[in-house]
């Protein structure tokens, strides 16, 4: 149970490790040719650290984004949905209802996951100390380029946690929205199927509060006959100006 709960981005374990567990004083490199690409290198994997977290930050206003405009367009289609499936059997009734209700659960929880992401206070980031350089200036070049490298070491460890924090969310946050797609595809299919194979009912016309009509058979020939004399008169007219 615990581990399906934790697929979905719940019940997660707090992680309260530090992210960087290294001495800075263990680099101790002392030829400048050395320190100067150890720092390229340290300085290409902040910038790809940068671009994942712009790809990160990125796609979780996306998923926010979507989420939130099918939310809205499922509740606004919602009285539609169950005027059609009310015409229907309890059992299938009962079924569409657990199915949109575990459909807005877990829109809403692609959300919640994603949302995650913007508590920055969950997200320490690390960046080099511009007081290193008032602090270090009496130090040579190689030897401040030096504590730089440490600087770029201990940032990239710290960097490189918190985007996996936030990749993490934004995994949970995908998961949950792609089971609350599902869902609705299995609604819409739901309600095509039980518009396909209902039987139509059939509606009889009822005709309530019948009048009685007594006498009918001589009142129709009083009426004959009525119209009988009028045709007669009028030849006897035409006839004898």
């Amino acid at each position: 149970m615990r581990k399906t709960l934790n697929f979905l981005g719940l019940w997660l374990a707090n992680d309260n490790s530090n992210s960087v567990t290294f001495d800075v004083s263990e680099y101790k490199a002392t030829e400048e040719n050395k320190v100067k690409v150890h720092k390229e290198l340290l300085e290409s994997l902040e910038k790809k650290e940068d671009d994942r977290l712009t790809i990160i930050d990125t796609k979780t206003s996306q998923i926010i984004t979507y989420t939130g405009i099918i939310f809205s367009a499922l509740s606004l289609f919602i009285p539609i949905l169950l005027t059609k499936i009310a015409e229907h059997n309890l059992v299938l009734r009962v079924v569409f209802i657990v199915i949109l209700i575990f459909a807005f659960l877990f829109y809403a929880l692609a959300i919640h996951n994603a949302i995650r992401n913007y508590n920055m206070g969950n997200f320490p980031y690390s960046r080099a100390d511009p007081n290193n350089v008032i602090k270090y200036q009496e130090k040579s070049s190689w030897e401040f380029t030096s504590i730089e490298i440490r600087d770029l070491i201990y940032s990239y460890k710290q960097n490189s946690k918190s985007n996996d924090k936030k990749a993490d969310n934004l995994i949970y946050a995908y998961r949950a929205f792609r089971i609350a797609n599902v869902l609705t595809a299995l609604m819409g299919i739901l309600i095509c199927s039980s518009l396909l194979f209902a039987k139509s009912q059939e509606k009889d016309n009822v005709v309530k509060n019948s009048v009685k009509i007594e006498n009918l058979d001589s009142s129709i020939k009083e009426v004959i006959n009525i119209i009988k004399l009028a045709k007669r008169q009028d030849i006897s007219d035409t006839t004898h100006p």
